[in-house]
């Protein structure tokens, strides 16, 4: 092993990097909550809402009611 460290230091040492590596990026997604949805440049939103009507802003505001 690396520098004459025996078998299950090494390996306890292996498991609880990990661990806390797991345990930070989860703690960053429940604190932060990264946005993980792709960014879309102008053109392909005006595209995308050409082709399908704009179907995601047809709510009436005055009653929260989708037309």
């Amino acid at each position: 092993m690396p520098a004459g460290v025996p078998w299950p230091p090494y390996l306890r040492f292996l498991a609880a990097g990990l661990l806390s590596m797991l345990a930070g990026a989860q703690m960053v997604h429940y604190i932060y909550k990264p946005n993980l949805q792709p960014v879309m440049a102008e053109e392909d939103i005006a595209e995308e809402t050409m082709r399908n009507g704009d179907k995601q802003n047809n709510i009436d505001i005055s009653t929260n009611q989708v037309s």
